[in-house]
């Protein structure tokens, strides 16, 4: 009987299965990071599960655009980034913003569009509310 040679895709699978790693222990893992990063991923599952029935594709990929982009709860991008980054227009980002504002999702922190003190052209920020997601 003859025996078929695997694709490369399944040999490379079974060799890295073969292969184990090592995890860090406790130790070496900070909890600090370690809960910031879980309760990350539960805003974001929450995202997921919850959110998107409830809201518009332009408003969805705008809300989960600006999760991704969050530090320290504010996410700080153009509304010009927005549009290249989700494949929508402009006004259509807009009108997501708008929507997401009146459905009590995020909020406005600062308005961009103004110039700052060293004559750079500001970005506008805004805050994903934590008990709306």
């Amino acid at each position: 009987m003859e025996t078929k040679e695997l694709p490369p895709h399944i040999r490379m699978r079974n060799e890295l299965a073969k292969v184990s790693v090592a995890k860090p222990s406790v130790e070496e893992t900070p909890e600090k990071k370690s809960t910031k990063y879980h309760e990350r991923w539960m805003v974001f599952n929450r995202l997921i599960d919850f959110e998107q029935r409830h809201l518009t594709d332009a408003e969805f990929r705008v809300l989960l655009t600006l999760f991704r982009d969050a530090k320290n709860g504010i996410a700080r991008t153009a509304q010009s980034d927005l549009a290249k980054r989700t494949g929508k227009c402009r006004g259509t980002i807009v009108r997501a913003i708008k929507k997401l504002i009146e459905k009590d999702v995020i909020e406005i922190v600062s308005q961009g569009g103004l110039f700052g003190p060293e004559g750079q052209k500001e970005v506008s920020r805004y805050r994903i509310k934590q008990d709306a997601v």
